[in-house]
């Protein structure tokens, strides 16, 4: 009989949680349910994900424990359990489990994907693809198998197969935005502009996505296309007023590119706000004040820096560039 991941234990250990009244209102939910029907192991299958969901792993592995020890052949429950020994980073025990499923139901897509996935995470590559192309002899159509296949070509380095993956898996699900962002991503660093279309394909399905809105600020951007980019950067701002890199990029390129120092304090002073611990944009506004001639600022951002960071050598550089300790 499989048992949970972890080591074993007492399978009622978790009943003290029926009666917390201190939990969420979806777990204190589901275990008024529980109350009225304790024998229903769906409801600690349901349980033990709502747990997983928020990092309580203990308490999850109680509840499979308990499954467990009553049903170790239901595949829910033991999808239930690889799961959580994902989470764990329990590797050998989700193998273990999902070759039993396998064994039991050969055309298991769900098994299968994850299997490659677990092979794919240890980067046992050649097993992943097997496990792949078995699930599209199968179903030839399935985009995920497609996407996973072109996460191993793009991780072994055959960025051509890895495209072609990806657009097979965009081609079965028009909607697969996680593959529309790799493309994006691989055509980008050929600098290419098919990473432009990729992108805006990410954001018809996602609108509101700050991954793809940022991507393509930074394709304009290394493609010296510096309006392009702060339009760009301003539309993620307007979707999140708290993002750091967007402030911080719309300010690199104000003091290298644009040489307009004000503006750039400007914005790195709201990259600040959003990250205070971040020493990047206390010292690049420090460069701004001492490009304006503003020596004391200057000194004191890239003090600020090395209170931040005692090892970011380019502020202790500049200190004493401007003490002319450099000379």
């Amino acid at each position: 009989m499989l048992t949970a991941c972890g080591p074993t234990g007492n399978a009622g250990a978790d009943d003290s949680l029926l009666n917390d009244t201190t939990l969420p209102q979806t777990l204190r939910d589901i275990n008024k349910k529980l109350r009225e029907n304790p024998d229903n192991l769906d409801l600690y299958n349901e349980r033990a994900r709502y747990f997983m969901d928020m990092k309580k792993y203990a308490e999850a592995e109680a509840d499979m424990k308990r499954i467990m020890a009553i049903d170790s052949n239901t595949t829910k429950y033991l999808m239930t359990n690889v799961d959580l020994c994902f989470f764990q980073n329990k590797t050998g025990r989700a193998k273990q489990l999902l070759e039993r499923v396998l064994r039991a139901d050969p055309k298991n897509a769900d098994a299968r994907l994850r299997l490659g996935e677990l092979f794919i995470y240890v980067r046992q590559y050649q097993p992943a693809l097997y496990q792949l192309d078995t699930l599209l002899m199968q179903n030839e159509n399935n985009a995920r198998a497609y996407f996973m296949k072109g996460m191993v070509f793009k991780e072994t380095g055959d960025t051509a197969k890895a495209v072609s993956s990806m657009q097979t898996a965009v081609e079965q699900d028009p909607d697969y935005y996680n593959a529309y962002i790799q493309l994006g991503i691989m055509h980008a660093a050929k600098h290419s502009k098919l990473a432009v279309e990729y992108y805006m394909n990410a954001l018809k399905v996602q609108p509101n996505s700050e991954e793809a809105i940022y991507n393509l600020g930074m394709f304009y951007q290394e493609e010296e296309q510096y309006a392009i980019a702060i339009e760009t950067y301003t539309t993620l701002l307007k979707v999140n007023p708290r993002q750091y890199n967007a402030y911080y990029n719309i300010g690199a390129i104000q003091l290298e590119k644009m040489s307009k120092y004000e503006e750039a304090i400007k914005n790195f002073n709201l990259a600040i706000e959003a990250e205070p611990r971040d020493p990047r944009a206390v010292y690049a506004r420090g460069l701004c004040y001492e490009r304006l001639k503003n020596t004391n600022k200057a000194i004191e951002d890239y003090r600020q820096v090395l209170t931040l960071d005692p090892e970011y050598e380019n502020a202790r550089i500049a200190i004493d560039r401007i003490l002319g300790k450099g000379k």
